[in-house]
């Protein structure tokens, strides 16, 4: 069964602005992908997959029933919106098609439902990982994964509460951002390329509980104003 083709809820967009998207806000730099979870959801045990609206069929998928995250179609605590949640157990939604790597942009509106140190919220499909947000410590602190090494924050997401994370996975500017406050930066750069990414997961390990509503991911830093038009 497949959910929300056609449906026009538009996340983040204010109200009357019906056809403005990411492909629209964005034209300084290419959307390599773009899920929502209101369109290109595919039912089976749980998410089966997950279409990418950016036109360049990086679509997720999950075929071990399993393994399929939860769909809720109203949750009560993002205004009755579809998300989508890994178990934190061995929930996770893969892509082989687009490379994780150097260039990156990446920007998901997420909520953090358990916190466990070392839990991934999205990162590689296949080894060599990179680009991976991933949990810091026992308190909720964020990091990212540069091939080699993890980035600590001084902050993260606080359980339950649905906020903005944007990444920026680069050879020069790597950086993370918790809403509009830059948690981590001065990443030591970026060099490795991983075909693929994940959902939950990297290489098929460290499951995170998290929920996420959309999730935008470009080939470069778009500007100043298409990040604050996004935020909108």
């Amino acid at each position: 069964m497949q959910i929300g083709r056609n449906v026009k809820i538009g996340r983040g967009v204010k109200v009357g602005r019906t056809g403005v998207t990411p492909l629209t806000i964005i034209t300084s730099v290419s959307v390599r992908q773009w899920i929502r979870a209101d369109r290109g959801i595919t039912l089976a045990t749980g998410v089966s997959g997950w279409d990418d609206q950016s036109g360049n069929n990086h679509h997720f998928v999950q075929a071990t029933a399993g393994a399929q995250p939860l769909y809720t179609p109203n949750d009560a605590t993002l205004n009755n919106l579809p998300t989508v949640t890994g178990d934190g157990s061995n929930d996770t939604l893969l892509n082989s098609t687009m490379p994780n790597g150097n260039g990156n942009w990446m920007s998901g509106i997420v909520k953090t439902v358990t916190w466990v140190n070392n839990k991934i919220l999205w990162g590689s499909n296949a080894a060599p990982e990179c680009g991976d947000v991933i949990s810091i410590t026992s308190t909720p602190r964020l990091g990212m994964y540069n091939g080699s090494a993890t980035r600590n924050s001084n902050t993260g997401l606080p359980v339950n509460t649905w906020g903005r994370i944007e990444a920026h996975y680069s050879t020069t500017a790597s950086y993370l951002k918790l809403i509009a406050t830059t948690v981590a930066d001065g990443l030591t750069p970026g060099t490795t390329t991983s075909t693929g990414c994940a959902l939950f997961s990297t290489i098929g390990v460290a499951f995170g509980n998290y929920a996420i509503a959309e999730r935008v991911v470009c080939s470069g830093k778009p500007t100043a104003s298409e990040i604050a038009e996004l935020d909108n």
